[in-house]
């Protein structure tokens, strides 16, 4: 079982449309951090790996989530107008 990454808020919340959306992260191995984005009832949209560096922080994560806007918008047959919005920072 992956460890999860720990924020300083539970939920990190990607507005999507109407319906808000659940990105969690969980530290893989010492290198990965696998990317995962649940619509509301469950449904897994999305499961990539980014990179483990020290630098990665709330823009990155956007930047990269972002970037998987087409894989999302497929895995949903919908265009969405994303607005990805993060709480707190991940510590």
């Amino acid at each position: 079982m992956a460890e999860p990454l720990k924020f300083t808020d539970a939920n990190t919340i990607i507005k999507g449309a109407f319906q808000p959306m659940l990105c969690a992260m969980t530290a893989q191995d010492p290198a990965t951090f696998n990317v995962e984005v649940y619509a509301p009832n469950g449904t897994a949209l999305l499961q990539r790996r980014i990179a483990r560096v020290d630098l990665l922080d709330n823009s990155l994560l956007e930047a990269f989530i972002c970037d998987s806007r087409a894989r999302i918008e497929r895995a949903t047959h919908e265009r969405l107008d994303w607005q990805v919005r993060y709480t707190r920072a991940i510590s």
